[in-house]
């Protein structure tokens, strides 16, 4: 279990340090029978701000975990990722069903998380998974902008696709797109 105190939440900055507020802080040393009564280095049990304020003040109270327990708190962190991406992980993969390179990241992070894999073990696996994922952004990049030559054609016929396809293509052509021109009587003029 994680704890915080008052102290902490003071040095984290916690809203509601005024008296008599009734948001965060005040909130909870209402519920705890006061600051003075429970004691400004008491261990508070994150559990229990969870009880008292709600989710959103109990989560915020992670960012003021006692020193000792920022360890703890990292392993938790990390293993609540690896089941998030572990929860969208088929997307990934049903796109692309030979690529375990996400996979063995997440497998590598639970590791590492546990003590069981090295620091540059988990810095390889996510350097593999970065690659894997902007391979799947430039796929998904060239497939779109593929989408919109062909929907050009399909669209305005060949000679307004082919003036189209110039406007997208100004980049290349090494003209800013502030210069670029305007149409006139189905011709591009540089502006």
């Amino acid at each position: 279990m994680l704890h915080t105190t008052f102290n902490q939440l003071k040095l984290a900055g916690a809203c509601g340090q005024k008296v008599g507020s009734g948001k965060g802080y005040d909130k909870l040393a209402t519920y705890l029978g006061g600051v003075r009564k429970y004691g400004k280095n008491t261990l508070i049990p994150l559990a229990t701000i969870l009880d008292s304020n709600g989710l959103d003040d109990a989560l915020w109270c992670l960012r003021a975990v006692v020193p000792d327990e920022t360890a703890k708190l990292d392993r938790l962190a990390r293993l609540l990722a690896c089941d998030f991406a572990e929860k969208v992980l088929h997307f990934y993969e049903d796109k692309y069903p030979g690529d375990d390179r996400p996979r063995m990241a997440i497998s590598i992070a639970r590791r590492f998380a546990e003590g069981q894999a090295t620091q540059e073990e988990l810095d390889a696996a996510g350097a593999a998974a970065r690659a894997a994922a902007d391979a799947a952004a430039y796929a998904a990049y060239a497939a779109a902008y593929a989408a919109a030559y062909a929907a050009a054609d399909a669209a305005a016929g060949d000679a307004q696709a082919k003036q189209l396809r110039a406007i997208l293509d100004v980049p290349a052509l090494g003209m800013p797109v502030t210069r670029m021109c305007r149409t006139c009587a189905g011709t591009l003029h540089p502006g």
